[in-house]
């Protein structure tokens, strides 16, 4: 199984915002789409430094091809929804990982 975790800083003043149109709009776009087993947002408890508040979303995927198309076909455009949106208040990088042990 592969993991596609993004990593999310968010402004606090767009905060609220951002949470409640990735969970009604992102997540379940996400969520909708071949070789998706499951996507779930986590808050960063610890303290990074800066303005904004870190969230992350981790997209378990069945395997390496779904998680390659996944990055190729379908997280640039998800990603520039989110852009769209949160213009210059949410930063972000990806990271695609394997899972090694359950």
């Amino acid at each position: 199984m592969i993991v596609h975790n993004t990593t999310y800083h968010v402004l606090p003043e767009v905060e609220e915002r951002w949470l409640t149109w990735m969970k009604q709009q992102h997540i379940p776009q996400i969520k909708s789409l071949q070789g998706i087993r499951s996507c779930r947002l986590l808050k960063l408890l610890t303290e990074v430094e800066g303005d904004g508040i870190t969230y992350t979303i981790q997209t378990e995927i069945d395997n390496v091809p779904a998680g390659e198309a996944f990055l190729q076909e379908h997280s640039p455009s998800l990603q520039n929804h989110i852009r769209s949106q949160f213009p210059g208040q949410v930063l972000y990088f990806e990271t695609l990982l394997r899972v090694l042990t359950e």
